[in-house]
């Protein structure tokens, strides 16, 4: 083993232990690490691939959440570089966001080693794009739908809470209002043509 992977080697597994950390500082210490080393690969990957520079941070940041997630599961090994990975992350990413834009071509590569992605973080990668989607359905219902489901599914309100909140004359009201809104932006999700490849 040459000098040079050695190094690597050890680099990434100091990076691996922050971002396992419980330590936030440290936690940072690792992302901001993965930062510095590797978002120079995914910019130009993205940039020669069709893509701006806001693309590659949108990218780039997603791909962190993806991997910081992923080696702080239990079951977690390292069985390639962690720039590898994230290249390999970031590249499914960008591959899916030129799939909703209908802009499907061969990517130029930036980083030659490859590695295939493990169910796992292709979960955590499809819960991402629904989760974005969901949020901008709320941000389309606006007004009080938006208000109400926030309360319920994000600071877990009881229907009590809400209809105070809210200013409704009793949780029933609140209830029939929460139900109204949810199917709005159900139906506002499943009518978006990207739905079907996020969903399945």
């Amino acid at each position: 083993m040459s000098n040079n992977s050695q190094t690597l080697l050890i680099n990434d597994q100091k990076i691996l232990q922050y971002l396992q950390s419980n330590r936030s500082n440290q936690q940072d210490e690792g992302l901001r690490a993965l930062y510095q080393q590797y978002y120079s690969m995914i910019e130009q990957l993205v940039i020669r691939n069709s893509g701006e520079r806001e693309d590659a941070a949108d990218v780039f940041q997603d791909g962190l959440v993806a991997l910081f997630h992923k080696t702080r599961q239990n079951e977690f090994v390292l069985t390639a570089s962690l720039k590898t990975l994230l290249y390999a992350i970031c590249r499914n990413l960008w591959l899916m966001k030129l799939r909703k834009k209908k802009r499907e071509t061969p990517l130029t590569e930036v980083h030659q080693e490859t590695v295939s992605l493990d169910a796992g973080i292709l979960d955590i990668l499809e819960d991402n794009d629904r989760n974005q989607l969901v949020a901008e359905g709320l941000r389309q219902l606006g007004g009080d739908c938006q208000k109400v489901l926030q309360l319920y599914y994000f600071e877990r309100s009881r229907m009590k809470g809400i209809a105070e909140t809210m200013g409704y004359s009793g949780e029933q009201v609140a209830k029939n209002k929460k139900s109204r809104c949810l199917r709005k932006l159900r139906e506002w999700v499943l009518a978006q043509p990207v739905a079907k490849e996020v969903w399945g």
